[in-house]
C-alpha cells in the first residue's frame, strides 16, 4: 500500500491465524460468522469468523468447481458438477447429486432453489433438498460471470456482454442490458 492510502502493512491488525496444512486452498467464502475454505483437491473446512477455530471439516469426492454458496441452514459446494449439501452448523452431509447440467458459473442460493448457469446455455433451478433439476430456461447465451441474487431477482453476466435479470423462482427473463464499452 503506502502513503497514498495512508496505511501500511504493518498497520494492519491480525485477529487470528489458522494453519491449514495445505497450500492448495482454492476459495474462501464467508457467511453468517463462518469462513469456508475450499481445497482444490476436494475438501471444505469451516472456521469460526471470530477466532479461527475449526468448526468442521468435510472431504469431497472431486475437485472444487466454484466458491460455495449458502442459505440460513446449509452450505452448497460443487465438485466436478456434483452438488454437495452440508448442514452449516455441523458439516453433516445432507445431499450429494450430480444434476448433469455442466455448471459454468458460480452457483447462488435463492430462497427456493440453487441457481446455476449451464454449459448448454441455460439458467437452471436445482432443488435445495435433492439437487434435482426443478426447471431450466434457455438463455440464448452463456451465463459466465459470478451471479448475484436478491429476493426477487437473479443477476448474471453473459458471454455476449449483457447483464440479465431473471425471476429466481421461475427463471423467466425480466430484463437484459448490454454493458457499455463492449467492443
Amino acid at each position: 500500500w503506502g502513503p497514498m492510502y495512508d496505511m501500511y502493512w504493518e498497520d494492519l491488525k491480525i485477529d487470528w491465524v489458522q494453519v491449514t496444512g495445505a497450500p492448495s486452498v482454492r476459495d474462501i467464502y464467508t457467511d453468517a460468522g463462518i469462513v469456508y475454505v475450499e481445497y482444490a483437491y476436494g475438501m471444505v473446512l469451516a472456521l469460526s469468523q471470530d477466532d479461527g477455530r475449526i468448526l468442521w471439516l468435510a472431504p469431497l469426492t472431486g475437485a472444487v468447481d466454484y466458491p460455495p454458496c449458502s442459505d440460513a441452514d446449509n452450505v452448497y459446494v460443487f465438485t466436478d458438477g456434483t452438488m454437495n449439501v452440508f448442514e452449516k452448523a455441523t458439516g453433516k452431509p445432507l445431499v450429494k447429486r450430480n444434476p448433469h447440467v455442466g455448471v459454468i458459473a458460480q452457483p447462488v442460493a435463492a430462497s427456493k432453489f440453487i441457481l446455476v448457469g449451464s454449459a448448454q446455455g441455460q439458467l437452471v433451478g436445482l432443488s435445495k433438498t435433492t439437487g434435482g433439476i426443478m426447471w431450466t430456461r434457455a438463455t440464448d447465451t452463456l451465463i459466465i460471470g459470478s451471479a448475484y441474487v436478491a429476493p426477487d431477482r437473479y443477476y448474471g453476466f453473459t458471454s455476449d456482454g449483457q447483464i440479465r435479470a431473471y425471476d429466481p423462482n421461475t427463471g423467466d427473463l425480466k430484463w437484459q442490458q448490454t454493458v457499455p464499452g463492449r467492443p
